[in-house]
């Protein structure tokens, strides 16, 4: 653990999407919340490519970008029987979680 910095996009409505991160690792945690320095430290960076897809395209989540929406489109082509993928974010939209789980993996 150490400091660390963010970089983050604000939508139209005020909430956030973290587009890259910077920490300067210096320190461990242990279990017992003991924090003791490390011998060497370093500096761990990254930078999300689906969240800079969405903002660069303009479109409201990684899973309606042009990343995933061919692989949701396969899945539910591939898914006989199953209702289509609707991108709902509801807590009972059950079928359209598993939709996002499986194109994220």
């Amino acid at each position: 653990c150490g400091p660390c910095t963010e970089i983050h996009n604000v939508h139209p409505d005020g909430s956030l999407t973290e587009i890259w991160n910077i920490v300067f690792i210096q320190c461990n945690r242990e279990a017992d919340g003991k924090v003791t320095g490390l011998r060497k430290q370093h500096v761990d960076t990254g930078m999300g490519l689906e969240r800079v897809a969405a903002l660069l395209q303009g479109v409201p989540t990684n899973y309606d970008t042009d990343l995933f929406q061919p692989l949701i489109a396969a899945i539910q082509k591939n898914s006989k029987g199953v209702l289509a993928y609707s991108g709902s974010y509801n807590a009972d939209a059950a079928l359209d979680q598993a939709y996002r789980r499986l194109a994220d993996h």
